[in-house]
């Protein structure tokens, strides 16, 4: 089972987004293909909630948000601002992916980020 099935076979990240934190532009955002446009519109409504928390807040280096993305399925949408609070970082997972995995995909991400914009 790899990280990012559930062991059912179905996709368990579903959605991936980085948005600058300054303004909530959305800089890039993938959708796993077999999630249905339906699913998609959903994370990208959690997601414009938690920019718009982080926002608000302002956002600050290591803060983090999880909004549901409405729908029978569980999906999660979580987030986590970078190590400078420049950019949030986002991934919709199915119910069921662990904490502790959602935590660590968000930081890899984040530093992946902050080592392309250098």
């Amino acid at each position: 089972m790899s990280p990012v099935d559930c062991g059912a076979g179905a996709r368990s990240v579903v959605f991936v987004a980085v948005a600058r934190a300054s303004d909530q532009a959305v800089l890039a955002r993938f959708a796993d293909k077999p999630t249905s446009a339906v699913d998609s519109n959903r994370c990208e409504a959690a997601l414009a909630e938690l920019l718009q928390r982080a926002a608000r807040l302002p956002a600050y280096p290591g803060w983090t948000g999880c909004a549901a993305a409405s729908g029978d399925d569980g999906v999660h949408v979580h987030a986590l601002a970078d190590a400078r609070a420049l950019c949030v970082v986002a991934v919709a997972v199915r119910r069921g992916y662990p904490e502790r995995l959602v935590r660590s995909l968000l930081q890899d991400l984040a530093e992946k980020v902050r080592a392309t914009e250098s």
